[in-house]
């Protein structure tokens, strides 16, 4: 694919994904608008508001894939969790119709069977509470991280994930409690 397709491409799936997460039924022209390029080409990519949509799926998923790729284990605790956060918030950030869509189902899909993977590898490692299933702390993350998405003016990707990792680990607590604690 030529550099200025791939360009126009990207420039209409970012569009396309903020605007959709306002509004749904976002016209092709708003779309194309946003993205500074003209409805046909928007047509010539995506012949279909399928076919755009799917757009941007492949686009959140090769980033999410990306991040969970990148997740460096639990040797460090939860500091690995903070930096897949990050990764994830940015893919919000960027996408956020994905975070809107985004609903953990009774019967997962493959990212979340992934991330419930990833919980399960840090309670196995001791890092993370056996008490509660690996499904809980997948939705609690999710429910954490769209709801701080939600409310706050994005100081930054990581002040972000620090949030939400704070709140998944230790609740509201006035004071942060070591979750390895027994008992906790």
């Amino acid at each position: 694919m030529r550099a200025d397709r791939q360009r126009n491409d990207d420039a209409i799936i970012r569009a396309a994904a903020r605007l959709l997460a306002v509004d749904p039924a976002a016209s092709t022209q708003a779309i194309a608008d946003a993205a500074g390029v003209a409805r046909l080409t928007v047509y010539r990519s995506f012949p279909t508001r399928e076919a755009l949509e799917g757009g941007v799926r492949a686009a959140v998923g090769a980033r999410v894939n990306a991040a969970l790729g990148a997740f460096a284990g639990w040797e460090s605790g939860t500091e690995a969790l903070r930096a897949l956060v990050g990764a994830l918030v940015l893919v919000g950030v960027t996408y956020p119709v994905a975070l809107l869509r985004h609903r953990v189902a009774v019967d997962p899909g493959p990212f979340d069977t992934r991330m419930i993977t990833l919980f399960r590898d840090g309670q196995r490692a001791g890092v993370l509470r056996e008490d509660v299933p690996a499904e809980t702390l997948n939705a609690a993350l999710f429910a954490v991280l769209f709801a701080v998405c939600g409310s706050t003016t994005m100081e930054s990707p990581e002040r972000v994930a620090e949030t939400v990792v704070g709140l998944v680990l230790h609740g509201a607590a006035a004071t942060v409690v070591d979750s390895r604690v027994e008992g906790w």
